[in-house]
């Protein structure tokens, strides 16, 4: 059986593993969401209108890039 220590030591390196997944996770949802917005944003420049499903779409990903790099990281961190 493992002494007290290790365990110690075993926790908190998972812990660290975890964060480190989750920040990392939240960058390429970002990243993805930005680069989404991007193309679909020079698809209505380059056809010179945007209808209302693009406009709902980009209202869409405000609130998703808001929820992912704002409100889930002040969630996350407030459980401690």
């Amino acid at each position: 059986m493992m002494n007290d220590n290790t365990m110690v030591l075993i926790q908190k390196l998972g812990n660290r593993l975890v964060d480190t997944f989750h920040y990392i996770a939240l960058f390429v949802i970002g990243a993805t969401i930005v680069w989404s917005a991007a193309h679909d944003y020079i698809d209505m420049i380059r056809t010179g209108h945007a209808n209302l499903e693009d406009i709902l779409l980009l209202f869409i990903w405000n609130w998703v890039q808001w929820w992912v790099f704002i409100l889930k990281p002040i969630v996350y961190l407030c459980s401690f």
